[in-house]
């Protein structure tokens, strides 16, 4: 569901004035269809393909804002089997009319009382509090209701000034809602809750405090919720702005379109990408360096290690087949014939893996004990998307929430470094194959695809060469695997025109 075919309820209330549809009553009166339909418009909601069976509102906190009063609510979200998970909701109640489209779709409820008209509205799309929220940085801000409290945590000196800077909303995101304060800083709010530490905040401290690492905005503050049974959450955090920046993804992209373009040109990226291998070795090297902080221990990989992640990997890939086998007959009919052919060569499949497991285990016996590869903490969601560069061509790694979608232990657990270097061989491999599709498509014009093919073996090579990793690093190998049939499950729930890319990539192992 788009936020376009969105059309909120209406919610009567006594009183004069709109802001009566804040309080507790009427908010945990609000119909749990409405809600659910209301959450699976939005961008930042991650069950989108299977819709909750329920959700409602069970904790609010008033907020006052001058005359305007807003809330933070909590809302228990439960699936079809009974699962429960927490989801952060700020709310303002304002007497007039959605402004645009965008703001149409944030409207939870239409709201009509005795003497006003107004909208019940996410507050994230409200000057007014976003205006206050950033002002809190300055030097703190706690609130409290329903026995749950909701706090705003400067770090060092606080941020000062925010307030009365010009914010706009963030479009882009999928898991959480990002607010730009002019060119001085940005803000993430988390909408689901997880309890415990989140790594992006976790990680993004500990390179701000604890190390020489100055490839990542530094933190400036965090948002912290405690339900009233005590479990805490990080709900948001504050990080300087990268000014005049752009992300890698769209650089990259820029590239491979320049390449294609012109006969036998090299990827202008390639230097880029070289520089990037440095820059991610740096911060590889930085998440490593302090093992005696809680949470950043190093640790020597083990057999063990080897078989655990080709355990996943195998799991990954059966998941992945088995959807395949299912859904190849709905696919585009110029992708049918490769997802047809990969979806029934599970056997080749596991042979591949295996070997490459193989080769892990030789390589890792066959290491100096002095130079046993460590795991460690790492980014764990690392792709071009992750990646700023900032107007005078400074790289900066951002978003280290880990890929949202995993539980939250796993994304914080030590893992080889391997996997980020990986994952960013799946973006290039990416890049290539969008700007592929872009000029011609795969299996319309088999030079482009060559000359693609070309552009992200000149970009990948120039990335190893810069992190200091071999091709044939038998780890890089497990992860990129792994990560190549994730995506495939991925595409195939989610964009299944764009499933041709990881079964190209699929394709290549054999």
């Amino acid at each position: 569901m788009s936020g376009e075919s969105w059309r909120p309820p209406t919610v009567r209330v006594s009183g004069a004035s709109v802001r009566a549809a804040l309080a507790p009553a009427v908010l945990r009166a609000l119909a749990p269809a409405d809600l659910v339909r209301w959450l699976v418009s939005r961008r930042w909601f991650g069950a989108k393909g299977r819709p909750p069976a329920d959700a409602r509102i069970v904790e609010v906190i008033p907020l006052e804002l001058g005359e305007d009063r807003a809330v933070v609510t909590r809302l228990i979200v439960t699936n079809g089997a009974g699962l429960e998970q927490s989801y952060q909701l700020p709310l303002v109640a304002l007497a007039r009319e959605p402004r645009d489209a965008q703001d149409a779709a944030a409207v939870v409820a239409r709201v009509e009382t005795t003497g006003e008209r107004g909208v019940l509205l996410d507050a994230l799309e409200d000057d007014a509090f976003r205006a206050w929220l950033g002002g809190a940085f300055a030097a703190g801000a706690g609130v409290e209701g329903d026995g749950a409290r909701w706090t705003v945590e400067p770090v060092g000196d606080g941020e000062r000034g925010l307030d009365a800077v010009r914010s706009e909303v963030g479009r882009a995101e999928q898991s959480n809602t990002s607010v730009r304060y002019g060119d001085r800083a940005m803000l993430k709010l988390f909408r689901r809750l997880e309890h415990g530490e989140n790594p992006d905040v976790e990680i993004g401290a500990f390179l701000t405090t604890h190390t020489r690492f100055r490839h990542t905005p530094p933190l400036l503050g965090v948002i912290r919720y405690r339900d009233a049974a005590g479990a805490s959450y990080v709900t948001g955090m504050l990080s300087r702005l990268v000014a005049g920046a752009r992300d890698g993804w769209a650089l990259a992209l820029d590239a491979v379109r320049a390449a294609l373009a012109a006969d036998a040109a090299p990827n202008e990226f390639a230097a880029e990408s070289a520089r990037l291998g440095r820059v991610t070795r740096e911060l590889h090297g930085a998440l490593a360096s302090r093992p005696d902080t809680p949470g950043f221990r190093c640790d020597p990989i083990t057999g063990g290690d080897i078989d655990r992640w080709a355990g996943a990997t195998r799991d990954t890939i059966d998941t992945a087949l088995t959807l395949l086998g299912e859904r190849a007959g709905a696919l585009a009919a110029k992708h049918q014939p490769m997802a047809r052919a990969i979806a029934g060569r599970r056997a080749g499949v596991i042979a591949r893996l295996d070997a490459i497991v193989e080769d892990a285990h030789g390589a890792l016996a066959a290491a100096d004990p002095a130079s046993v590869p460590r795991k460690s903490r790492h980014h764990g969601d690392y792709h071009l998307g992750q990646l700023l560069r900032s107007e005078v061509g400074e790289w900066f790694v951002v978003d280290f929430e880990g890929e949202p979608s995993r539980p939250l232990a796993e994304r914080r657990a030590l893992s080889s470094p391997m996997r980020d270097v990986a994952g960013m061989l799946r973006s290039f491999a990416y890049a290539a194959a969008t700007g592929a599709a872009e000029a011609g498509g795969l299996g319309v014009d088999a030079r482009t695809e060559i000359r693609s093919a070309h552009s992200e073996r000149d970009v990948r090579a120039a990335f190893l060469r810069g992190y200091g990793a071999a091709d044939d690093d038998p780890l890089i190998e497990l992860f990129e695997m792994e990560k190549m049939f994730y995506e495939l499950s991925y595409e195939l729930n989610n964009r299944p025109e764009w499933v041709w890319i990881p079964l190209r990539g699929i394709a290549r192992l054999f």
